[in-house]
């Protein structure tokens, strides 16, 4: 399973769990019956595991913790990676989700305690998650020949302005280079010759995470034989830029197991559906209860993300898929929403597996995420 790009600020300490207990969820819950005894349902393929986990951070540290929460975390909504202490020497990496928020211990000196209770997902890893990197180049030239009474003045103004804004990513780099060549050919030796270069960089960086990120603005100005009164020439480029760094394909989300219980009612039926939102949210429904929210497929979620991306549902075993159900078996895009549903309308129970792939083009050639489906439902007196 990857492991999330969005992870603590590279300078903080990795958690430790207190008496490193990681306690497992329960696996399986009691679905009732309207008569006899409750079944059994499977939650999850692989189970979560809870964990209260602290740090010590610095007055500096912590404030940066607020805004990492609030932002990169919106407000702790979103999975990260975190750095777990082992029992023995050495960390390892999870992806987390922050349950219930954190508590700050303010005290004396110079470190606070910061506690969460995180549930982590799937299994460990040995090692980080990688970035991602965005490189950005623009390069304008500008050549001039004339010819210059060598009394008079001649001069060159170069402006240039980069603007970057972005909202993640640990490293932002950006360098502008100017050029200003110049030849007179012939004439007085006392020719006035003013040249000017101005250079702007303004940046906005709000909780970095891309391995790096890099902009170059290049300008050359070239005057040769200048004959005129007087020539001033000016060159004014703006490169702007606003970077979401570390957006991607969630290549693995959680496995979705979803079933449901319906007592018989004339007219009635037992239902379970999922959806592949094209803002990246993978939704779920059961029966005529509130649509959730199961996993991403893209992070962080935005509109439009999914398009010039296609999904495809693979029917492995069991019953087919019925009621409001997309076709099976072939790329669909994610330009809107897609609903895959299994209903039950007789008594019994309707069971099936199903793979579901993201592919960044419409033949399938490049699949960037996948998920596997188990659903039931069950209609019974």
């Amino acid at each position: 399973m990857a492991l999330p790009e969005v992870q603590l600020p590279a300078d903080f300490p990795p958690f430790r769990a207190a008496d490193h207990v990681i306690s497992p969820e329960a696996l399986y819950v009691g679905v009732p019956r309207q008569a006899g005894e409750d079944r059994q349902r499977r939650l999850f393929r692989s189970v979560p595991r809870m964990v209260t986990a602290s740090f010590e951070l610095t007055q500096a540290q912590l404030e940066a913790f607020y805004v990492w929460f609030e932002d990169a975390l919106e407000a702790g909504s979103l999975p990260f990676s975190a750095s777990i202490a082992r029992v023995g020497p050495g960390t390892e990496w999870w992806k987390a989700y922050a349950i219930g928020g954190y508590t700050v211990d303010f005290q004396e000196g110079a470190q606070h305690l910061v506690q969460l209770t995180l549930k982590l997902i799937g299994d460990p890893s040995s090692t980080a998650p990688a970035r991602t990197t965005m490189t950005a180049e623009v390069s304008v030239g500008l050549a001039t020949s004339s010819s210059l009474d060598f009394g008079q003045v001649m001069s060159a103004e170069v402006y240039t302005v980069l603007e970057v804004t972005a909202d993640v990513g640990p490293l932002l780099s950006a360098s502008v280079l100017c050029r200003l060549y110049t030849t007179v050919d012939g004439g007085p030796t006392n020719v006035s010759f003013d040249a000017e270069v101005a250079l702007e960089l303004q940046t906005l960086a709000i909780e970095v995470p891309g391995e790096a990120f890099t902009a170059e603005v290049t300008i050359d100005l070239l005057t040769a034989s200048f004959d005129d009164p007087a020539m001033a020439s000016e060159v004014s480029p703006a490169l702007s830029l606003t970077v979401t760094a570390g957006a991607n394909y969630v290549a693995s989300p959680g496995a979705l197991v979803l079933s449901s219980y319906m007592g018989y009612s004339p007219g009635g039926q037992a239902s379970v559906d999922f959806r592949y939102g094209s803002d990246g949210l993978i939704r779920k429904q059961l029966n005529t209860s509130g649509v959730t929210t199961h996993a991403n497929w893209w992070s962080p979620t935005q509109p439009g993300a999914g398009t010039g991306n296609w999904v495809r549902v693979t029917h492995l075993t069991g019953d087919a898929f019925n009621g409001s159900s997309e076709a099976v078996g072939v790329w669909i895009s994610l330009s809107s929403t897609r609903t895959w549903q299994l209903a039950r309308s007789a008594v019994g129970v309707s069971s099936l597996t199903a793979t579901v792939e993201v592919a960044s083009d419409p033949d399938g050639t490049n699949i960037v995420s996948t998920m596997s489906v188990t659903l039931d439902a069950e209609y019974a007196t």
